[in-house]
């Protein structure tokens, strides 16, 4: 879990599986996947880079 970030999740699905929240989302139109888990009070996400693309400025949330 070395890519998780914390990252602002407005533009997420949520998909309730098991005692967690996973959001997916496709970025870029080439079916970049982002899989996110929300835990706690805190938004983690991970990242499947298909394309080996590099994740979007926009989706990072500096703190």
């Amino acid at each position: 879990m070395n890519s998780i970030i914390q990252c602002c999740i407005s533009f997420f699905d949520v998909i309730h599986l098991n005692r967690y929240h996973y959001l997916y989302a496709a970025y870029n139109q080439k079916l970049n996947f982002i899989k996110t888990c929300l835990i706690k009070k805190y938004s983690y996400i991970s990242f499947l880079e298909t394309q080996n693309k590099k994740i979007p400025k926009k989706l990072k949330k500096n703190k």
